[in-house]
């Protein structure tokens, strides 16, 4: 391993962008941008099972059982675009602007026991030292705001929301990469 370098021991901000179509050009690279992350966590979700031969007692192999990734943040900023995008109901004012709305029932509404796999997709958490810091690229990114939202709004802390992105595989099997931008292809 190389020497560490003190740049490189950072936190890493970034921003979510919604499909995005070509990273070769400027963000939000043909996509929309979400907002700007204050906390970003990715959890690569593998689960194995350790098979024990009876004859030594011991685990004689790890076995790959499933991979359930998950990508959670904080974002920092939002705007209309975001909350479309990640809401599963919402509603819009005479002045176009966006807000959460909870309804059980309704047209329109989505409910217990929506398919949420439908609203899937590409998500890029674009670091902003993409040169030395990786990117997160989810190909079929589903919004999960009610499992772990929660709006903060303290006199302690700046205002920020709590999102998760459960990552299910593309028609093309891909399910996320996590490099460099560069690396990457849509």
């Amino acid at each position: 391993m190389s020497a560490p370098l003190p740049r490189n021991i950072l936190k890493i901000p970034g921003r979510l962008i919604k499909s995005p179509t070509n990273l070769s050009t400027t963000s939000p690279y043909g996509g929309t941008e979400l907002g700007v992350c204050r906390d970003m966590a990715f959890d690569f979700g593998q689960t194995t099972d350790e098979p024990v031969a009876e004859e030594f007692k011991a685990a004689v192999a790890v076995i790959l059982q499933s991979e359930r990734p998950v990508f959670g943040c904080v974002l920092r900023s939002w705007d209309n675009d975001m909350i479309s995008a990640i809401w599963h109901n919402t509603q819009t004012s005479a002045y176009g602007e966006v807000g959460i709305l909870s309804k059980v029932s309704g047209s329109g509404v989505n409910r217990a026991g929506t398919n949420l796999g439908t609203r899937g997709f590409k998500l890029l958490f674009d670091a902003h030292a993409s040169d030395r810091h990786p990117s997160i690229l989810l190909y079929n990114a589903i919004p999960l705001p009610a499992e772990s939202a929660e709006l903060q709004l303290s006199i302690g802390k700046e205002m920020g929301i709590a999102l998760m992105f459960r990552a299910i595989p593309d028609s093309s099997a891909r399910v996320y990469v996590v490099d460099q931008r560069g690396n990457m292809s849509l």
